[in-house]
């Protein structure tokens, strides 16, 4: 058996946050909620960069980082979600982003550089 290779992600979120990651990683409850009134019990993820950077923008100066991630730490996000499985969201019709959560513990290996967001988003 073959182990399977991990999912790659995205993750919005200021300059500060993102050092943290990529310096202790992240664990359910250890962090403090997000920017947007998240629960402290999840790592906000999504499928596309350009969503990511949204999220993050919305901080006013934010990066995006990549995030490894096993499938089976996922789930789809009980705010932002659309599908009632992982394979639904993450493949949402009309090209919409998949938005899911992480609720197990990821090293900071799994955290890797992005982009910084563009601190004024156009409205469209």
């Amino acid at each position: 058996m073959t182990q399977a290779e991990p999912m790659v992600l995205y993750h919005g979120t200021s300059d500060a946050s993102a050092r943290e990651l990529m310096q202790y990683g992240w664990a359910p409850e250890r962090g403090r909620s997000g920017g947007q009134c998240g629960q402290a019990r999840y790592l906000y993820l999504t499928t596309t960069s350009d969503n990511a950077q949204w999220y993050a923008s919305e901080k006013m100066v934010g990066v995006v980082l990549k995030v490894e991630v096993d499938r089976s730490q996922l789930r789809v996000d009980p705010e932002d979600g659309v599908g009632e499985t992982i394979e639904e969201e993450m493949n949402c019709p009309n090209g919409f982003p998949g938005n899911l959560v992480c609720v197990t513990a990821l090293s900071p290996e799994s955290f890797s550089f992005l982009a910084t967001a563009d601190p004024t988003p156009e409205m469209t």
